[in-house]
């Protein structure tokens, strides 16, 4: 009896050890085929993602150089009263062939910039001296010189290239500015440009009148006295009664803003002892 209950005992173990075995080999493939699924995904993902990542990044550094190629170069802005900007807005639109470089704002300031340097002394010994140390001039008279013949050479063009029989009622609406919007569009960017910075150059004289200061004074007057040579030099060129008339109560706005100094005489000299600019 006993050992018919061992018999039974040893023949259960074994088929409970054959079982766990069975059972322990099933749940090790499994494992193994999971393990192998999980790697096979993740080389997939980051194949993907390397993929996705090279696409979005490729562009931008594309146009980010194609920006940075097409940037022009920007000189500095010099503190003159905006004569760069003001010579760029004067330059025609229509006409951007007969725009030479030696005439663009960059070049003209690398001029100035060459002509008053003395590259012979280092900057760092005496930096005044070397940017500065063959000037013989202020600055100033300079950039108001081509910022003049800019001025009257666009008034000028506007005559000889385009005559008209209605030159009087052009020089009318320039004088009416809220009829400039009917012309066309190359006439309203120069009339704009011309009657806005000769606004600028009396308020800027009215203004530097009321605080005294005889160096201001002087330049602004220098200013409205060459813008009203140009506007003589512009008259000269028309036969038209009526057009005469308008420029020379155009003038007169430059006259008006001079008289109302206490200081006439100094300003009438000022003015005077500059002519040689406008030849």
């Amino acid at each position: 009896m006993a050992d018919a209950t061992a018999k039974i005992n040893t023949s259960r173990r074994s088929r409970l050890d054959q079982f766990t075995q069975a059972a322990n080999l099933w749940f090790l493939k499994r494992c193994d085929t999971l393990l192998n699924i999980g790697i096979v995904c993740v080389v997939v993902l980051v194949v993907v993602d390397g993929f996705l990542l090279y696409g979005y990044l490729h562009p931008k550094k594309r146009a980010t150089k194609a920006v940075q190629t097409k940037r022009p170069p920007e000189p500095p802005v010099p503190i003159d009263d905006g004569v760069h900007q003001l010579l760029e807005q004067l330059q025609v639109k229509d006409k951007p062939a007969e725009k030479r470089l030696c005439e663009t704002p960059g070049c003209l300031w690398l001029q100035d910039y060459l002509e008053a340097s003395r590259r012979s002394v280092e900057p760092c010994d005496n930096f005044y001296e070397h940017v500065c140390g063959k000037r013989s001039r202020p600055l100033l008279l300079d950039s108001q010189r081509r910022l003049e013949s800019a001025v009257a050479t666009s008034l000028l063009e506007t005559i000889e290239n385009e005559p008209q029989p209605n030159a009087s009622l052009f020089l009318e609406r320039c004088l009416h500015r809220e009829t400039v919007s009917e012309m066309t569009r190359h006439k309203r960017e120069t009339v704009q440009v011309v009657t806005s910075v000769l606004g600028d150059a009396v308020k800027d004289l009215q203004t530097a009148l009321r605080r005294q200061a005889l160096w201001a004074r002087q330049a602004l007057a220098l200013r409205v006295g060459r813008w009203m040579s140009g506007v003589s030099v512009a008259e000269g060129q028309l036969n038209d009664t009526a057009a005469r008339e308008s420029l020379r109560r155009l003038k007169e706005v430059g006259v008006a803003a001079m008289a109302s100094s206490s200081e006439r005489e100094q300003l009438d000299q000022s003015i005077f002892s500059w002519q040689w600019c406008l030849v």
